[in-house]
């Protein structure tokens, strides 16, 4: 194995560590649909829109669910108590 091989192969390795593992669960790993053409729930795939912080961002420990009030961690609003209103609902604003 050369060096340039090894590097890359441990590259790829250490970019695997730092995904979060609750990731791996996601309808966005686990289910394709999204990926099609018009489909209209693909920004609740990929992003939450209940933070307390409405620009886009990354979480971090400084998001709050405008819901409940609770740390607001990526894909929150699968399992918010406070969620009265389906995904297609919140999608829309």
């Amino acid at each position: 194995m050369t060096a340039q091989l090894k590097a890359a192969i441990d590259g790829r390795k250490e970019k695997g560590k730092q995904i979060w593992e609750e990731f791996f669960t996601t309808d966005a790993v686990t289910n394709d649909d999204w990926k099609g053409p018009n489909f209209e729930l693909r920004h609740l795939v990929t992003r939450d829109k209940i933070c307390s912080n409405n620009r886009y961002h990354d979480p971090s420990d400084n998001c709050v669910c405008s819901l409940c009030a609770k740390m607001c961690e990526r894909y929150h609003i699968l399992r918010c108590e406070k969620r009265k209103k389906t995904l297609t609902e919140y999608s829309k604003g």
